[in-house]
């Protein structure tokens, strides 16, 4: 089983829907596609921490601070997420929670760290995903 732990974004809808409909973005639309797939999608929300993709929740303003990350990473998840393969993407302040809970996770980070660049990495999985589900 492979899950993607994807962080959340400030474009949003204004009303409430599941999370991987609220967050209003090109990443969230691969993460949509990976769901398809029949990966699990792990939101981490700056507000809600955990987010399981098919929760319902209303839109919000917070942003992710390191303080915040830290209060995630200690409230953990209530699951052992060692028996999936997992892959991150996000900020760093959203992939370190996800590096301390499974130190072998893949961070989907383009080698020059620029958003765009992390898009492409997350871009690769989902067509690799969707080709070897073809």
């Amino acid at each position: 089983m492979n899950r993607l732990f994807i962080s959340c974004c400030g474009r949003k809808l204004e009303h409430s829907a599941r999370a991987i409909d609220l967050y209003k973005s090109r990443q969230f639309n691969l993460a949509q596609r990976l769901l398809e797939l029949g990966w699990e999608v792990t939101i981490i929300s700056s507000k809600h921490g955990f987010l399981d993709a098919n929760c319902i929740i209303e839109p919000y303003d917070q942003r992710m601070t390191a303080n915040r990350s830290q209060e995630i990473l200690l409230r953990g998840l209530r699951e052992n997420i060692s028996a999936t393969k997992n892959y991150v993407f996000g900020g760093e302040l959203y992939r370190r929670i996800i590096r301390e809970l499974d130190p072998c996770v893949t961070e989907l980070v383009g080698a020059n760290r620029g958003n765009g660049d992390h898009y492409s990495a997350l871009k690769q999985l989902s067509e690799t995903s969707n080709k070897e589900q073809a």
